[in-house]
């Protein structure tokens, strides 16, 4: 029902967050951030090596600055330099109306950290959806089984008959079959992105009536005299 009519959940995470200090960059202050005197400001030094081949040259990420390009002279005093904090948070996370199953959430901005103070990546919430009692989801369809007894399918009924909105009335067009399915248009999932909903399924079974009162009885043996009749004396061939 959650996943149909939409919710608000509260997740708990681990993740890390800018520093709210230094904004990601690990100095104390903006004039604490220099260029890296090693690699002039490009975070990439060349490395000389000798192999069997000669004197070659290869180029990779500075030591000093690690990439950056920049060196910092006073450390942030509330993230330790890092530029980050690691924080456990609830988010209220809102699961849309019409979701299924397998489906992700993404929360903007509350995944991995970024680089050199970059913004931290998303997080996608993948969800995953309990199996009802009652009701079986298929897209936007829905259905169900509906328990009738033969009179009902005999003669019609009128019936309250559970949706994913709650009970409607259903006319049960008399000479009902069994395992005929009734269908209820419109009472199926809002799809997630156009609002159209699906329909629901009525998968009919009938139900054989126990305990008997003799009248019951009586009257169901006038029927099934009245039944034979209709179909000829050979229906009692054989029969005492």
């Amino acid at each position: 029902m959650d996943s149909i009519k939409g919710t608000h959940l509260t997740v708990p995470i681990t993740y890390d967050e800018p520093c709210s200090h230094c904004h990601g960059t690990g100095a104390e202050s903006a004039s604490d951030i220099t260029t890296c005197p090693y690699c002039g400001g490009r975070g990439y030094t060349l490395h000389t090596q000798r192999t069997l081949f000669g004197t070659m040259q290869t180029e990779g990420p500075c030591d000093h600055c690690h990439g950056t390009g920049k060196v910092v002279k006073n450390p942030c005093k509330t993230c330790g330099g890092s530029g980050y904090n690691r924080v456990h948070k609830d988010l209220d996370v809102n699961i849309p109306a019409g979701i299924n199953n397998g489906q992700q959430v993404r929360v903007k901005g509350k995944g991995e950290r970024g680089i050199n103070g970059g913004e931290n990546g998303d997080l996608y919430i993948e969800v995953r959806i309990k199996k009802d009692p009652t009701f079986t989801r298929d897209g936007n369809d829905i259905h169900m089984e509906l328990e009738l007894s033969f009179v009902d399918c005999a003669l019609g009924a009128s019936l309250e008959v559970n949706t994913v909105y709650g009970s409607v009335e259903v006319s049960i067009p008399a000479g009902t079959q069994p395992n005929q399915i009734l269908k209820l248009k419109g009472q199926g999932v809002k799809d997630l992105r156009t609002g159209r909903p699906g329909d629901q399924f009525l998968h009919v079974k009938v139900t054989t009536p126990t305990n008997l009162s003799s009248t019951e009885k009586d009257l169901l043996r006038q029927f099934q005299k009245e039944e034979q009749a209709k179909l000829g004396k050979w229906w009692n061939k054989g029969k005492k």
